[in-house]
């Protein structure tokens, strides 16, 4: 049975509002996503174990962010004005120095969480591929691969970053509370897009006739729907969404995205998910805020 959680479940986020502001007014964790995407490709990993690898370093890196980066308020508990406004974001908050040592450990959890991913969508890479990309995952003040920059050799110093790598996916395991279950909107979507294809088409012969025609337009509402979900990657307030709610709304996105389809169905396709329109339309707004991420992050195919 598919999970129908959100993708980011609640008990990882600290400060929903703060952790998505300090990553977008961050330039390296901004750079660090860019960097797993890109990791993502250069292994042609499968897009579940693409969005499997996002969700986990996402987790660890609220909670990171949470006990290593924010500072935290020391006013008491009982003092009722020590925190008027919970989801607000303060500038120190957003504003906060990451060290040279911190950005090292995050890229190491980085790519640590692409080998989880791997390891957990069945899509095996050996721990060395991965160790090359963890160079690509470095620091770099560079956009794309840095074709200057060449795997380790097989010698003691290689050896020392393999055993690296094992410690630090379990310092991920450990910092994510071991919960590695994901829910995939992308299923549901794909599954939910069959069935108003279904409910679309009558019976008569008139409908029959139309139907080459109309796949053809399915096949691209199915894609935009794809590549909206995949926006949702660099959007935590997207993934705080249920998995069902995101399908719905990259769905209903992409059937207002292409224009003069012939479809048409009446009914309130929504409801078979038990998704209420509202809570469909207030997840298409967040979907479109993660577009406007995507679109800076997601390096042009040129520079990969």
């Amino acid at each position: 049975m598919a999970d129908l959680r959100a993708p980011m479940p609640q008990e990882h986020i600290h400060n929903a509002a703060s952790h998505q502001d300090i990553i977008e007014s961050n330039p390296f964790l901004l750079r660090i996503l860019s960097k797993i995407y890109i990791a993502n490709y250069t292994l042609q990993l499968s897009t579940e174990t693409r969005f499997t690898s996002f969700q986990l370093f996402h987790r660890c890196l609220s909670h990171y962010i949470h006990y290593n980066l924010v500072p935290h308020d020391t006013t008491p508990q009982g003092n009722s004005n020590s925190n008027p406004n919970p989801t607000s974001t303060s500038s120190s908050e957003r504003n906060i120095n990451i060290s040279l040592l911190q950005r090292q450990e995050l890229s190491k959890l980085a790519a640590a969480s692409i080998f989880l991913a791997c390891k957990l969508c069945n899509e095996q890479r050996r721990i060395r591929d991965v160790i090359n990309i963890q160079h690509v995952l470095q620091m770099q003040e560079i956009d794309g691969l840095d074709a200057h920059l060449h795997p380790p050799k097989l010698d003691e110093q290689y050896w020392e970053i393999k055993r690296d790598m094992v410690k630090m996916e379990q310092t991920l395991l450990r910092i994510i509370l071991f919960d590695v279950n994901v829910s995939h909107p992308h299923r549901i979507m794909v599954v939910l897009w069959e069935e108003i294809i279904k409910n679309s088409n009558s019976s008569d012969s008139a409908s029959r006739n139309m139907e080459k025609a109309d796949m053809n337009c399915w096949k691209i509402i199915l894609k935009s729907a794809w590549k909206r979900l995949n926006d949702s990657l660099f959007h935590v307030d997207s993934l705080m969404c249920s998995a069902p709610s995101l399908a719905c709304a990259s769905l209903s996105l992409a059937l207002d995205e292409v224009p003069n389809h012939s479809v048409h169905f009446s009914c309130e396709w929504w409801g078979w998910l038990d998704v209420k329109y509202e809570e469909m339309m207030e997840v298409k707004i967040k979907l479109l805020q993660a577009a406007r991420i995507s679109k800076i992050l997601v390096p042009s195919p040129d520079l990969l």
